[in-house]
């Protein structure tokens, strides 16, 4: 997926609101678009996300940031560094009052995965959630590089 794919995908998103339930129920979807293309998640994964899996992670230098602990694939945990104003604004978008709660509860993995069928009926590319994964591998590696990066 290319970042033009990825960034038409989440416009497409936005245009969607099929759920008058949920408020803003298309920027929530676009927002987990982002999260996975930013880390590389799989859909399964993403949606297993806890609050509590988020915790401060100190570098060598002593800044903290936040890291999310992805459980993949049965026992594997994926350590997903990310700044502190981006873990604010899932808060902020996110965020209804249980520490317990999965980050996109209100979402459904059902929805999202029809909303990138209909994507890919829409824009004639065939897009997926795991396209989302190998797009942010991609991009990582145009902007590095370094294969080592990618693993």
């Amino acid at each position: 997926m290319s970042i033009n794919d990825f960034e038409a995908l989440k416009d497409f998103e936005m245009s969607r609101s099929n759920r008058s339930d949920i408020q803003n129920p298309g920027e929530k979807y676009a927002g987990i678009t982002d999260f996975m293309f930013k880390f590389a998640t799989r859909v399964s994964a993403t949606f297993k996300v806890r609050w509590t899996d988020i915790k401060d992670l100190e570098d060598v230098n002593g800044n903290v940031n936040k890291a999310a602990y992805v459980r993949d694939k049965g026992v594997k945990i994926n350590v997903k560094v990310m700044a502190d104003n981006y873990y604010q604004s899932l808060r902020e978008m996110y965020f209804t009052c249980e520490e317990n709660d999965t980050l996109f509860h209100e979402l459904s993995e059902r929805t999202f995965t029809n909303m990138m069928t209909d994507f890919s009926k829409v824009s004639g590319r065939n897009v997926t959630p795991h396209s989302l994964k190998v797009g942010a591998v991609t991009r990582l590696y145009d902007l590095t590089h370094n294969i080592m990066d990618c693993q």
